[in-house]
This record gives structure tokens, C-alpha cells and sequence, in this order.
């Protein structure tokens, strides 16, 4: 399952990073934070692999490297594609709340140990980010040449799926590592498809961003 999981993991981003990168001379701001995530997701899950074939247990590389570039690169971009002023505002307070949470995770818990309280919130954070950057998009003519309706529907999709899961993990864990393999394979397919649609959005945003250069 954890090769498995590697290759769904790694094949996708690696898609993301070779698209982000071809066009990361055009692409505007939010997308480069969102191509910074994809290469520290990268990096995590690759090392994370490594860390749990030798047996080290791989919770703290997501806890320490993870989480919190998860919640800030991809709540600033939810926060530069929003064009509601007071979401724009309230977003960086949701941050900081979620970093309050993390570092009580990790300080009462320890490193070791996967931080799903922080993992839940930052689900429900960018789902509902996402959520509201999805609305605005709707109003808009060709709806699905929109970098931000797919790179929308990308993290809505991942997380808001993924959320039962983040907040039970720990407790599955300690019960049946069987049944969590079994949960884990809808993860799998959810990173399967998140991250093909952020090479995508990654695609719209530089074409789109290179035909307004050529225009000028």
C-alpha cells in the first residue's frame, strides 16, 4: 500500500512540478506559491517513504514539513484569488489560528505523533477558502478555461473527501492498521486526481497570462 501510495503521490506531482515549471515565467503569483507547495509535497512524500521503510515512522516529516506549508502557500493563493475584501482579511487570521493549534499539537503531543487535529482544520480551512473562491468563479464567461475554477475544484475535492479520514486517523490507527490501509485507498485516488488538476490550472494560468503579454 505505501509504494502504492508513493507512486499515485509522486507521479502526480511530478506532472504539477513539470507543467508548473514550463510555465513558471508566466505564471501569476498565486500559482508560483502553489508550485512551491507541490515541491515540498514532493520532497515530503519522498522522504516520508524513506523514513517509513526504515522503520522510523514517517509522522514527523509530515507534522514538521507538511502541514504548515499546506495551510499558508495554499491559503495565501486561496486569499489572492478571492476578490472578497473581507475574506481577504480573514483568511490570514484563519492561518494563524491554525498555526496556534499546530504548535499545541506538537507541543502536547510530540513530533512523532501525526497531528490530525491540525490535519482536520487545515481541511475545513481550505475547503471553505476554496469554497468561496469556487463561487467566484461561476460568474465568469468560459468557466472551464478558468485557472482558479480547477485549481478550485482540486483542493475542494482532496480535502473535503479526506476530512472523515484526517479526523479519525489517529484513532484508527491504534485500533486496525487494516482498516486504515482499506480508508487509505480513497486517499489515494484523491491525490491521484488532485494533483493532475493543479498541472492543469498551472497550464490555463500561463497560457492565459503569455496571451495578455502578446496582446500588450
Amino acid at each position: 500500500m505505501r509504494m502504492q501510495y508513493l507512486l499515485f503521490a509522486v507521479g502526480g506531482n511530478l506532472l504539477a512540478v513539470i507543467f508548473g515549471f514550463y510555465w513558471v515565467k508566466h505564471l501569476p503569483l498565486p500559482y508560483r506559491l502553489m508550485l512551491a507547495l507541490v515541491c515540498v509535497t514532493l520532497l515530503c512524500e519522498i522522504l516520508g517513504h524513506f523514513s517509513s521503510a526504515h522503520h522510523r515512522g514517517n509522522a514527523w516529516v509530515f507534522n514538521s514539513f507538511y502541514l504548515m506549508p499546506e495551510l499558508w502557500l495554499t491559503g495565501l493563493t486561496g486569499a489572492m484569488l478571492t476578490i472578497q475584501r473581507l475574506v481577504k482579511i480573514a483568511i490570514p487570521l484563519a492561518l494563524l489560528a491554525g498555526s496556534a493549534l499546530w504548535i499545541f499539537d506538537i507541543t502536547q503531543y510530540g513530533v512523532n505523533v501525526l497531528s490530525s487535529a491540525s490535519l482536520l482544520y487545515v481541511g475545513i480551512c481550505l475547503t471553505l477558502i476554496f469554497l468561496i473562491v469556487l463561487v467566484s468563479t461561476l460568474y465568469q464567461q468560459n468557466l472551464f478555461k478558468s485557472a482558479a475554477f480547477w485549481l478550485s475544484v482540486s483542493v475542494i475535492l482532496y480535502f473535503s473527501c479526506n476530512i472523515p479520514l484526517f479526523g479519525m486517523y489517529n484513532l484508527i490507527s491504534s485500533r486496525s492498521h487494516e482498516l486504515l490501509d482499506k480508508l487509505y485507498y480513497i486517499n489515494n485516488i484523491l491525490v491521484a486526481i488532485r494533483y493532475p488538476l493543479v498541472a492543469f490550472s498551472f497550464y490555463l494560468a500561463g497560457r492565459q497570462q503569455l496571451a495578455e503579454q502578446r496582446a500588450t
